[in-house]
């Protein structure tokens, strides 16, 4: 999976959720339902507030203004 591939997988997972953001902790207790692990996550972007912060930018590109 490219990081794009990832970020548009989290961003449409988070958004299905009906929030803007997901701590560590919440996205680890969803459990097998997640689309890309957290450790690929991290591994790509460095922490996990890069992760959403990407995820977030990647979300408010896509929906319409």
């Amino acid at each position: 999976m490219t990081k794009n591939m990832m970020l548009k997988a989290l961003s449409e997972f988070v958004a299905s959720k009906g929030v803007e953001s997901m701590t560590l902790a919440e996205y680890k207790a969803v459990g097998n339902d997640v689309p890309v692990r957290d450790y690929l996550l991290r591994r790509k972007f460095g922490s996990w507030n890069r992760v959403m912060a990407a995820a977030l930018a990647t979300l408010l590109k896509r929906l319409p203004q």
